[in-house]
C-alpha cells in the first residue's frame, strides 16, 4: 500500500489526522486503504484503530477504540 505524499492542506488546517495505515479493500490485484478514520491530532495517543476482516467480501471494515474515556453526569 502506498503512503500519501503530501498530506491533504484541509486536514493540516483543521489539525487532524488519518489514522487507518492497514489495507481497507484488499483484490488479487491491489491492496488499498480507501475507507479512513480521520481524528484531531490532540486525540491521536487516546485512540486506536482495528482492521475487521469479515471474509464476507474485499473490503474490511475499521474499529475505533478510545482509551481513558470517561463519562460525567450532572445532577439535576
Amino acid at each position: 500500500m502506498k503512503e500519501l505524499k503530501k498530506k491533504p492542506t484541509c486536514l493540516i488546517k483543521k489539525n487532524l489526522k488519518y489514522t487507518v495505515y492497514f489495507a481497507t479493500r484488499i483484490t488479487n490485484n491491489s491492496n488499498t486503504a480507501i475507507e479512513n478514520i480521520i481524528v484531531d491530532n490532540s486525540e491521536l495517543d487516546m485512540s486506536s484503530v482495528s482492521p475487521i476482516i469479515s471474509g464476507l467480501s474485499h473490503h474490511n471494515a475499521q474499529i475505533l477504540t478510545f482509551k481513558h474515556v470517561y463519562a460525567t453526569t450532572k445532577q439535576i
